[in-house]
């Protein structure tokens, strides 16, 4: 399993200063469309140290447009350890998985 990352290993995922009230939406739009966004319980996407794991229930900012999420910086470190202990993780999901190139259209 992964071991701590340094901090040039950590994930691009957009943050968001953490505000004390996470239904007060923030003023800035989505940074890719313009779009609103709005609170959410989230399946997030995590990638650590060369690893993807998936989170269930984080409370994220979603762009009602394009679907772009965003995390407050408490929620992103919260992530980041949980990441960090992924040894400790016992559920798995599974999915099937195409190559683009392989499938045809």
């Amino acid at each position: 399993m992964p071991e701590a990352a340094g901090l040039e290993d950590l994930p691009r995922t957009p943050m968001r200063e953490s505000r004390d009230d996470m239904k007060t939406p923030p003023a800035d739009p989505c940074e890719f469309c313009e779009g609103h966004v709005e609170h959410r319980m989230v399946r997030a996407r995590f990638n650590y140290k060369g690893q993807t794991i998936y989170i269930d229930g984080v409370p994220a900012w979603v762009c009602t447009r394009c679907g772009e999420q965003y995390f407050d910086a408490l929620v992103f470190k919260h992530m980041e350890e949980i990441a960090r202990h992924s040894d400790r993780i016992t559920r798995t999901v599974a999915f099937p998985l195409a190559e683009y190139d392989k499938v045809p259209v």
